[in-house]
């Protein structure tokens, strides 16, 4: 996996295919290939041997789109269609589609549905979880495009972690470390942050219910807390 990320999207550069600014910054033909090349052109969702659901936004009825079926990279490239970066997707059906995490970043409850344990969310924030960034003093960097186009998803999604304890999911937070939305040279940075939020989730007894610090998963219904590994 890690391999064939690396190659992707490291060595490739999928999102550096720039064009002129009309209908966006990139005409996104390098992801496309990446994801055929990666996942195929004849997988569809529901012939996985573990069901998976895949998320969108649909520009014309301003809804969240879920993808149960269909083919497998049709629907993630979709769900990371950031807008201005990339043009939206138009489908047969009439709609327009965007990256999933402009209304919903962390659609836990599409898994919720179905009792088959925990379900862990990945919440993916350039603060690495702290909430720290309200406290910095004297005049802030301007951020890379990558970075302005990301903050903007998430400003409206600042309640997505909440929704997602009241849910009863788990949300794991790793460590920023500085990385920005588009720095895939710094891949095995965050490789590392992800294995040791995975690590801290695991220490943490949450999935098993062995947990004893207050606050934390117990028997009796109750918020699931955040596992950040930021660093200070």
């Amino acid at each position: 996996m890690e391999e064939v990320c690396y190659r992707e999207f490291v060595r490739r550069r999928p999102f550096s295919d720039w064009t002129v600014p009309r209908h966006s910054l990139a005409r996104g033909a390098r992801s496309r290939a990446g994801l055929l090349r990666t996942l195929g052109s004849d997988t569809v969702l529901e012939g996985l041997p573990r069901q998976l659901q895949v998320v969108s936004t649909c520009l014309l009825s301003r809804r969240r789109q879920v993808h149960c079926t269909g083919h497998l990279a049709d629907a993630v490239a979709a769900s990371c269609r950031l807008p201005i970066l990339f043009p939206p997707i138009p489908t047969d059906d009439g709609r327009l589609l965007i990256d999933g995490g402009v209304l919903d970043n962390l659609p836990v409850d599409v898994l919720l549905e179905r009792d088959e344990g925990p379900v862990v969310a990945v919440n993916i924030s350039m603060s690495g979880g702290s909430g720290r960034s309200g406290s910095r003093t004297g005049r802030p960097r301007t951020p890379a495009l990558g970075d302005t186009l990301f903050r903007t998803m998430m400003i409206g999604a600042g309640g997505a972690v909440q929704a997602a304890h009241e849910r009863g999911a788990v949300v794991v937070t790793p460590a920023a470390n500085g990385v920005g939305l588009l720095e895939f040279h710094q891949f095995d940075v965050m490789v590392r942050a992800g294995r040791e939020a995975a690590r801290a989730l695991l220490e943490s007894g949450l999935l098993t219910g062995t947990s004893t610090t207050p606050g934390e998963m117990s028997p009796e219904p109750s918020p699931p807390p955040v596992v950040s590994t930021e660093h200070a």
